[in-house]
């Protein structure tokens, strides 16, 4: 079995190996996400929530007009989506998930889901190695 880091984001890159000691391998949609989820070989996954501009333009009007978010309309999954695969297939990583999003309204759903599994959240403070 390989050990397989997974970071989901659209975006933002993962931290550096040189930077926490990890080897990510960087996915940028859920569908690739779940692939690689299935293959058994994920021990750890680092989400995001939001994954394409559609997302950040229901979450901002959402915000502006304080109509609850919805993303079921949305043609790309989410993060979420992922999770919610994760758990409907019992497919929980050994190492734990990190939720990285930076969305206010389903950043703490997601958090909830990951304690209600492991009893706790991974969020980690990678410390940069001194020269």
């Amino acid at each position: 079995m390989n050990k397989v880091w997974l970071w989901l984001d659209d975006e933002r890159t993962p931290p550096l190996h040189a930077d926490c000691g990890i080897v990510w391998t960087w996915v940028k949609n859920a569908d690739d996400a779940i692939k690689l989820l299935e293959s058994g070989d994920v021990v750890f996954c680092s989400l995001d929530h939001d994954l394409a501009d559609e997302h950040y333009q229901a979450f901002f009007k959402s915000q502006s007009t304080g109509i609850p978010l919805d993303t079921n309309n949305c043609k790309e999954k989410t993060g979420y989506t992922v999770l919610c695969w994760i758990e409907e297939n019992n497919a929980w990583p050994s190492e734990g998930i990190r939720i990285h999003t930076m969305n206010t309204v389903r950043g703490p759903i997601m958090k909830e889901i990951v304690f209600n599994h492991y009893g706790k959240n991974f969020q980690y403070v990678y410390a940069k190695k001194e020269d």
